[in-house]
Formats: C-alpha cells, structure tokens, sequence
C-alpha cells in the first residue's frame, strides 16, 4: 500500500552504511518514524534538521515503520555553511520538537510554528546570513511556544514564574531572579499569535534571566540534562548576545 506524509525531519538514527530511522513531524499524524535507504539519487541533505520533505511510502497501513519509497526536498531553512550556531540552534529546535510532542499526536500549532520558523530563515543565504544577535531571539521564540505547546505552562504572564517558584520549593532548583522586565515580556507575547510573537521577540532586548529560565524548565520537563543548550547559552555568552 502506498501513502504520502509532508512534515519536518526533527531526528534520525543511523541504522547501516546508507539506512536511517527518520522522525518527521508529519502534517496529518504528528511524529512518525520512517525508513530512508540513501544512494546516489538520495543524499543525507534530508537528515537536515527541519528541512521539510514531501515522501511517497510503502508498506502495509498499520506497520510502525513505513519505507519512503521517494523523497522531495519541499522548504530548507538557509545554507547553513559556515554558520555553526545556526546549524546547533537548528539541530536544538528539532531535538526539542521531537522529545516534547508525542507519537503519533499531529498539533497544528507546531506545524505553524515551524512552517513560520523555517519561512523566515528561508530568507537568508549563505552571504546574507541572519545576524548573530538574531539566535537568541529566535531561540526564545521556538522554546516558550514549545513548551506552551506541551502543556508544561499556560498562556498567562505568571505561568512562567509560578512553574519557576514550583521548581525552587519542590525540586530544588535554583531559578533565576524574576524581574518586572520579565513580566512584561511574558505578559506582552502571551496576547500574541505565533507570526506576531516572532517580529516581538526580534525587537525585544535580550533577556538572561528568561533564557536561564527557560533551560531550567526544559530540563525538569525533559528529565534530562540540556547538554547542547548549555553549549548554546556558552556561545551567546562568548558572542556577548546575551
């Protein structure tokens, strides 16, 4: 049986020499694990992290893992060459996206997310990259959606601190101090849809307190330590964005 799936490639797993297990968060039905076979017609260009493709599959309808079959590169953010905070952004957003959304579950609002994300950096090249202070921004955009999302927090302006004062009380995690600035920015983006949120978030000043937050909040949500976003955060210091 033949079907089609459009989505975004949030994650592979190297399975041979030229075999993948993809994760696309599909249109339809959200994560959804694939097999892709790589030759000289399929290069490893689709394992890019949130390049959207379009797949013709075969298999049969209940199998987990469905064959593609074909595979057509349908939006690809920017050339990412040479741009290596860029390209560990992108590869934190797609990770983020893959472990927070459940099998199976399709969200319409992560498709939009990513749809507005992927359009606007589809705009630069590889001589007109996005500037460097961009990636915070961008950073935070992507990350509180995410976890709004999830569920973790409501679409209120105290939901942030309110989990932040959870965190301290009940698990012993040290949140950052919470300022009157940081309200107002959540007060401000939570009236806000995804495509306005993303012209706010470029114009705002950046926020330490809040990133720092935020990876608090994502590595209790995830259980887990965010190795590549301490490794982000180390970047953003380095390149005094933040």
């Amino acid at each position: 049986m033949q079907q089609k799936s459009s989505g975004y490639v949030v994650h592979h797993v190297q399975l041979s020499a030229n075999r993948y297990i993809v994760s696309l968060f599909s249109d339809d039905e959200g994560l959804r694990s694939l097999i892709l076979r790589t030759n000289k017609k399929v290069s490893t260009v689709y394992l890019t992290p949130l390049c959207r493709v379009d797949c013709e599959l075969s298999g049969k309808q209940h199998q987990n893992l469905h064959q593609i079959r074909e595979i057509r590169l349908a939006h690809h953010a920017f050339d990412m060459a040479g741009d290596y905070l860029g390209l560990s952004l992108m590869h934190h957003w797609a990770w983020l996206v893959h472990q927070s959304q459940p099998e199976g579950q399709s969200d319409e609002r992560v498709t939009r997310l990513l749809h507005h994300l992927v359009t606007y950096l589809a705009g630069f090249t590889r001589t007109t990259k996005p500037p460097a202070a961009v990636w915070p921004h961008l950073n935070l955009y992507v990350e509180i959606w995410l976890l709004v999302f999830a569920g973790v927090f409501s679409r209120h302006p105290d939901s942030v601190q309110l989990f932040l004062r959870e965190l301290t009380e009940n698990h012993e995690v040290q949140a950052p101090p919470w300022l009157p600035s940081d309200t107002d920015y959540t007060a401000q983006l939570f009236q806000l849809k995804i495509e306005p949120f993303l012209d706010f978030a470029l114009k705002w000043g950046a926020l330490t307190r809040l990133h720092r937050a935020l990876g608090n909040i994502w590595e209790y949500f995830l259980a887990k330590p965010l190795k590549t976003r301490q490794n982000l955060d180390h970047q953003f210091k380095e390149r005094r964005l933040l």
